[in-house]
């Protein structure tokens, strides 16, 4: 396979190693990206099966065609409900915006078109979700999207555990003017929350049952050599490095955190969960040991989070648009350039 299909081989191993316990071999990633995948492998291998034209091995063209749908297809959702959260607080000029200078103008376009495969599109969809259901939960209170969470979260443990810090969003989201009202919310949806924490457990159950088989553990540390150090973060090399710098390869990234200043003076409520979860993950993002991820473009582990900074970033473009013309061209120039 390797010889016939040219894949790469960088990593002889592919990260998948065997088991002394079981003898079964584990794969290093979490399960999220391939039960992404599956829907769209299903569909290749059911068109190799029925037509004969490519063999049905796995890695033939029509497999790779449908990996690369795949990501196009998430990210269409994810930006699609984004816009849709986004439209609850700002014009349609003001969303459209903001959508384009997410896809176009951070590094989910390069892990989108370029570097296919990876777990950060995906999770990004889902950061979006999450956010889109959120909003509907506290507006609405409609229990389903108590559900609705539920799934997106277990799907976003699955995909890369540590992202599971933004439940941070939905547990800070404003709700009514005292903690007391949103307590009282939590009481009267215990039934439908204990439901959720079910479904979460099930889906989560796909990656420590894997986990189980392979390894004959139900936890188990696939990394190995690395690892956290939460006592020596590299935020400076993680922000401002050429070796793999957020801002210096995102620049728009470094325009919505100065943004973070002044929204929260805007909307102090919003900007709580938004401030909290990405100060924190930005933390624990660089407290990793390979803190520049390896092989990619500027820093893949927070291309999920730029969901989260949406809400900054549409009330910059909102200012620039209610400003005067000069301010808006070269603020126009400028989002070209990033």
């Amino acid at each position: 396979i390797v010889n016939k299909y040219q894949l790469n081989t960088l990593d002889a191993s592919y990260h998948i190693y065997p088991q002394k316990n079981t003898g079964r071999l584990l794969n290093k990633y979490a399960v999220g990206t391939a039960v992404f995948e599956l829907p769209f492998f299903l569909m290749a291998h059911a068109w190799c099966l029925i037509t004969n034209d490519y063999p049905a091995d796995g890695y033939s063209t029509p497999y790779r065609v449908m990996v690369v749908f795949s990501i196009w297809a998430w990210v269409m959702a994810g930006l699609y409900a984004l816009s849709r959260f986004l439209l609850r607080f700002y014009s349609q000029w003001v969303t459209a915006i903001t959508i384009i200078l997410i896809l176009f103008a951070t590094n989910l376009y390069f892990y989108t078109v370029f570097a296919i495969g990876m777990s950060h599109p995906f999770s990004f969809a889902l950061f979006c979700f999450l956010l889109h259901q959120t909003e509907r939960l506290y507006a609405t209170r409609h229990s389903r999207y108590i559900i609705y969470m539920a799934v997106t979260l277990g799907l976003i443990l699955i995909a890369r555990p540590t992202n599971i810090l933004v439940v941070l969003v939905p547990l800070l989201w404003p709700y009514g003017n005292a903690i007391n009202g949103k307590w009282q919310f939590w009481l009267q949806k215990k039934w439908h929350l204990l439901a959720g924490a079910f479904i979460f457990t099930a889906i989560c159950m796909l990656q420590f049952g894997y986990l189980k088989y392979t390894t004959g553990h139900w936890l188990h540390f696939s990394y190995e050599q690395e690892g956290f150090n939460f006592l020596q973060p590299q935020l400076y090399k993680g922000l401002f490095s050429y070796a793999k710098g957020w801002f210096v390869y995102t620049p728009l990234a470094f325009i919505i955190c100065l943004a973070l200043i002044p929204y929260y003076r805007h909307n102090r409520t919003l900007a709580i969960p938004v401030i909290v979860f990405t100060v924190l993950n930005i933390y624990i993002v660089f407290s990793w040991s390979t803190w520049y991820y390896g092989g990619g473009f500027s820093a893949r582990a927070l291309i999920e989070g730029t969901a989260i900074l949406s809400l900054p970033l549409a009330w910059v473009v909102q200012w620039v648009l209610s400003t005067k013309k000069p301010v808006r061209v070269l603020a126009f120039v400028v989002w070209a350039l990033c």
